[in-house]
């Protein structure tokens, strides 16, 4: 079979408030990818499940200040074989090929 994206992606997310604290919670399921590549042969991209977590705190009614990590756990995607895979170790079919992204941030709403 060959596609260029998962046949499926699903996502599940928690988020949960109680009065100036938030907590939000993503789980986000890539389905198997397989392509072929210019020999005719398959590579393979397993199934992967990434989680994003972020804490926001109401500073006021106009501020929040917000931490988080995308991809927490540093989930990459298959490692492929770079002498029959043209897109490089790792083709951007799934979640992406950075890892985890740790990040703050401050919200102002007028």
């Amino acid at each position: 079979m060959l596609e260029s994206a998962p046949p499926a992606k699903n996502a599940i997310s928690v988020d949960y408030t109680l009065r100036r604290f938030n907590a939000n919670v993503r789980f986000t399921h890539f389905g198997r990818v397989t392509l072929i590549d210019w020999l005719d042969t398959e590579d393979v991209y397993l199934a992967k499940v990434t989680t994003d977590v972020s804490l926001s705190y109401d500073l006021t009614d106009h501020v929040t200040l917000v931490a988080g990590a995308a991809n927490l756990f540093d989930v990459y995607p298959t490692l492929q074989d770079t002498e029959t895979e043209s897109g490089g170790n790792f083709d951007a079919v799934q979640m992406g090929f950075s890892g985890r992204l740790v990040f703050a941030r401050l919200n102002f709403r007028l």
